[in-house]
């Protein structure tokens, strides 16, 4: 099933959500995934940690959708900085927060939970994804736009 951009995104936030909620939940008796730890985590992790904060930080954190987009370019901004780290999980993010709010950023687009639960997501319209997961070009220009058009980045 085909899901619009928007619809996709808005599920991909709850589904984040709902395992934020389950990890606090079971923290006490779950031990924590730590496999998200993968060689590019690190080094995409750790060159982060090592770039300047600036004021006015506009972050898209999450997983390989946040990483493969130019966002600095798409919004012509450069307070715009994109944290994503591709085939990161849930718990990736959460061990990266310190950092990422560490420069107390106007605003966090966050997109994480789809590598979780990758055999249950939805596929994306075709016109946005080559493979039903990951955007191509016009899925990262109608993301932008639908930013913009619901007033996200004034």
């Amino acid at each position: 099933m085909y899901l619009p951009l928007y619809a996709w995104l808005t599920r991909s936030l709850a589904t984040f959500l709902f395992l934020l909620a389950a990890t606090f939940a079971f923290a006490q008796t779950t031990a924590p995934d730590t496999t998200f730890r993968s060689t590019s985590y690190e080094q995409k992790r750790t060159l982060f940690e090592s770039l300047p904060n600036t004021k006015k930080e506009i972050i898209f954190l999450g997983n390989s959708i946040s990483d493969f987009g130019e966002w600095a370019e798409l919004f012509d901004d450069p307070h715009v900085k994109n944290r994503g780290i591709s085939g990161d999980l849930s718990f990736g993010v959460l061990a990266r927060l310190g950092e990422v709010t560490a420069s107390k950023p106007a605003k966090i687009f966050l997109l994480i939970g789809i590598n979780d639960l990758a055999d249950s997501a939805g596929k994306l319209d075709a016109r946005y994804t080559n493979d039903g997961l990951h955007l191509v070009g016009a899925g990262y220009i109608q993301w932008v736009k639908a930013l913009r058009e619901l007033g996200h980045m004034k």
